[in-house]
């Protein structure tokens, strides 16, 4: 599980928290079989392969679909400060940057429908958008063509559909088992990354700038407005 410290007691996860495979490496090949090791490596040489720009990235190598076609219900402006509201046994955690980063009031979101996807490598916010879009481009250019494909929520949205899913209502299949489940909202042309966890007490809410570079589990999920 990835640990929590700093600020107010909390620190926003990320992978540098997570395996440290030098360290690891004799543990983890005794627990994997030959085919499970040699899936790793592959994974890792990807990866290095991206960062030294030797392997083109595609939405075929980096995403899985594992579910599309879910209807989304429209979601009216609401005050910041009404989303994730810690203290009713769903969330537990609610990030301060919720209301550093973002206005009093988020804006209306239309209806429509989502997908959910998982990353077949470690993959950080703007592999994330390149592999669904298809296409590459800077922070700026990824944001803006988010927001006019319509592949953003509104936090009042991602609140219900947590909520759903503590009632048993979870046709996204948000992991609920301590790894992140991904989200992009738009507030006013500014695009951040959402990420919810659900560990035992409740669900621990965070948001990251886009601009964030940590890199993300294969065990976490993105979810996408259509």
């Amino acid at each position: 599980m990835l640990p929590m410290g700093s600020e107010g007691g909390f620190m926003k996860p990320s992978f540098e928290q997570g395996i440290l495979f030098d360290r690891n490496v004799v543990e983890l090949k005794a627990k994997l079989d030959h085919d499970e090791m040699q899936r790793l490596i592959e994974g890792f040489n990807l990866v290095y392969g991206i960062a030294k720009g030797k392997v083109k990235r595609t939405a075929s190598v980096l995403l899985n679909l594992v579910v599309s076609g879910v209807s989304i219900t429209a979601a009216p402006a609401a005050k910041t400060d009404d989303c994730f509201k810690v203290g009713d046994g769903v969330f537990a955690y609610r990030d301060q940057d919720f209301d550093r980063w973002l206005p009093a009031t988020v804006p209306a979101v239309g209806a429509g429908n989502a997908s959910t996807f998982e990353f077949e490598i470690d993959l950080n916010f703007q592999e994330i958008v390149e592999a669904h879009l298809g296409t590459k481009g800077s922070i700026d250019e990824l944001k803006k063509a988010l927001i006019e494909n319509g592949k953003c929520w509104s936090p009042k949205q991602i609140d219900k559909l947590i909520r759903n899913c503590e009632n048993g209502d979870n046709p996204l299949k948000l992991r609920t088992d301590g790894y992140a489940n991904f989200f992009f909202i738009d507030i006013g042309g500014g695009v951040f990354a959402v990420s919810a966890y659900r560990f035992s007490d409740g669900w621990d809410m965070y948001v990251y700038e886009f601009a964030d570079t940590n890199r993300w589990r294969v065990e976490d999920r993105v979810s996408f407005r259509n």
